[in-house]
C-alpha cells in the first residue's frame, strides 16, 4: 500500500513539474489528426424558395396553370473544381386549385442535379473591365415535386452565360481573396414536366405545354464565400406565368 502511495505521489510530482516549466499535456501536442476535414472545404450549404408558374396540358381538360410555391435546403459537392453536384430537399405550397381534396398546405419537393462550368474567359482589356470573367456554365436537374392538388417530374438543362464583375486588387491586379462579386447570366433552358392532377377517386395526367425557356438571374457574393441570388424563367410568353426564387449560399 505504501508502495502505491508512494508512486501516486512520484507520478503527480512529475506531472506539477511539467507544468511548472510550462509543456502542455500530451493530449494537446498533436497538429495532425485521425479524420482530417479537408472535404469539408468542398461544401456548400444553402436555402431556396421559388415561385413556380407553369401552364401544363391535362389529357382531357383546358390548360392549367400551376401556381406552386417550393422551398428548401440546398446541399452541394465539389466533385472537380469546375463541377459541384447538388441534392435540394424540402416542401411545397399548392395554390394551383382552390378546391383541392387535400388542403394540408405543405408537401415534399426533391432534386438533384450538377453545375457545370463548361469554359471561361478572364478580361484583361479594356482596362475598365480588367478582371471581369465570362463563364459558360451547364445546369441539368432532375426534381420531384409532391403538391396537394397535383405532383410531377421535372427534368431541366439550361446553358446560361455568366458574366462575373470582379473587384480586382489594384497593387497585385489579381482578384482579391475577399473580393466583392456580382455574377449576372442568362441563357436558354429546356425543361420537361410529366406528371398528374389528383381529383380524389380519378387522376389526370398531364405535361408542360412549352419546355423550350429562356432562365435569367443574378447572384450578389457579399464575400468570397457567402452569396444571395434571385432568378427568373419565361416559357410562354402568350400567358402570365413565369418561376421566379431566391437563393442564399455558403461555401465552406
Amino acid at each position: 500500500m505504501k508502495t502505491q502511495h508512494a508512486l501516486f505521489a512520484t507520478l503527480f510530482a512529475m506531472s506539477l513539474g511539467a507544468a511548472a516549466w510550462g509543456q502542455s499535456l500530451p493530449g494537446t501536442m498533436s497538429t495532425d489528426y485521425l479524420a482530417p476535414a479537408d472535404w469539408l472545404q468542398k461544401v456548400t450549404v444553402g436555402a431556396d424558395v421559388e415561385q413556380i408558374g407553369r401552364t401544363v396540358e391535362p389529357d382531357d381538360g383546358p390548360d392549367v396553370e400551376l401556381d406552386v410555391i417550393a422551398y428548401g435546403a440546398f446541399f452541394g459537392y465539389d466533385v472537380t473544381p469546375a463541377v459541384t453536384a447538388f441534392i435540394t430537399i424540402g416542401g411545397t405550397d399548392d395554390n394551383t386549385f382552390d378546391d383541392a381534396e387535400d388542403d394540408s398546405g405543405s408537401a415534399l419537393k426533391f432534386s438533384a442535379g450538377a453545375n457545370i462550368n463548361v469554359a471561361a474567359y478572364n478580361i484583361r482589356h479594356p482596362a475598365l473591365l480588367n478582371g471581369d470573367r465570362v463563364t459558360l456554365r451547364l445546369q441539368p436537374e432532375v426534381a420531384s415535386y409532391d403538391a396537394d392538388s397535383c405532383n410531377w417530374m421535372q427534368a431541366s438543362l439550361a446553358l446560361p452565360i455568366t458574366y462575373e464583375i470582379v473587384e480586382v486588387d489594384t497593387y497585385t491586379d489579381r482578384a482579391a481573396d475577399d473580393r466583392f462579386v456580382v455574377a449576372l447570366y442568362a441563357g436558354p433552358q429546356i425543361s420537361y414536366i410529366d406528371g398528374e392532377i389528383d381529383h380524389g377517386a380519378q387522376q389526370t395526367d398531364f405535361e408542360a405545354s412549352q419546355v423550350f425557356g429562356i432562365v435569367g438571374g443574378a447572384d450578389l457574393y457579399l464575400t468570397r464565400y457567402f452569396a444571395m441570388g434571385a432568378h427568373v424563367s419565361v416559357f410562354d410568353t402568350d400567358d402570365d406565368t413565369l418561376t421566379g426564387g431566391g437563393s442564399v449560399r455558403y461555401h465552406f
